[in-house]
């Protein structure tokens, strides 16, 4: 069941959402309805069955009472991300919510309710939630972008710890960071054509919906909306459906 749904992971975070949702028929016999759905839904939410997948996922979930506190975890956590794409912010927050209380939160839920405040303007509660956070570079992005806009004094320490560390990354030939990196050069260092090559280098491998909004971010602001024509095309091909995504695309 593992390997089953690691590679539909894989193909999900490239964006090859029809090969990922195949991936995940084994996983009904192999590991339950559940998590099947869940896997299922990761794909599905993404090519134009978002409202389908959620409400599909969401009963699974209602079913399995007994279901592990990291299995709930992941499917509340997927639930909060596909009814924030779907600009339902409050149903969002609940889910999150449910997730962070059901287990120990890992960086990836941390993470993902750090996106969910800081696109609310709520940048103090990230603050708060992330103050401890400064070994994962994800974790300590998205508390130096908090920082920032609060005007706090360790903003400046942790965006050149930040540099630092993406400097090294590039020294290794690590790519892994790219969309953190574009994110970074963007929203701290301002400087958004070097954002726009690195979200240009990160949608060679990575084709999530903050890949995509990275790179229609920095396109935007480097005025070069014709760049960004390959991540155009994509959320067409796909009926991806996400009100942000869809502002920034219009």
């Amino acid at each position: 069941a593992q390997g089953w749904l690691t590679r539909a992971t894989i193909q999900q975070v490239r964006g090859a959402f029809g090969e990922a949702m195949e991936s995940c028929r084994p996983l009904e016999r192999l590991a339950g309805e559940l998590v099947a759905t869940a896997c299922w839904a990761g794909g599905a939410s993404m090519s134009g069955q978002a409202e389908a997948s959620y409400e599909r996922l969401r009963d699974a979930l209602a079913r399995q009472r007994g279901a592990s506190p990291g299995v709930r975890q992941w499917v509340l956590t997927s639930l909060a991300e596909m009814a924030g794409r779907q600009g339902k912010s409050r149903l969002a927050e609940a889910h999150f919510k449910e997730a962070l209380a059901a287990a120990e939160p890992d960086a990836y839920l941390k993470g993902a309710y750090a996106d969910f405040l800081l696109d609310e303007g709520r940048d103090a509660e990230v603050a708060a939630l992330l103050k401890s956070e400064i070994r994962a570079d994800g974790l300590l992005l998205r508390l130096a972008l908090a920082e920032a806009a609060l005007k706090q004094p360790r903003a400046r320490e942790h965006a050149e710890a930040l540099e630092a560390r993406f400097y090294a990354s590039r020294l290794r030939g690590d790519s892994l960071h790219r969309r953190e990196e574009a994110r970074f050069t963007l929203h701290l260092l301002k400087r958004p054509h070097a954002a726009l090559r690195l979200a240009q280098e990160n949608w060679a491998v990575h084709r999530e919906p903050w890949d995509a909004r990275i790179y229609l971010e920095a396109a935007l602001a480097a005025r070069q909306p014709d760049a960004a024509r390959p991540v155009l095309d994509w959320l067409d091909e796909n009926r991806v459906e996400d009100v942000r995504l869809a502002s920034l695309a219009r």
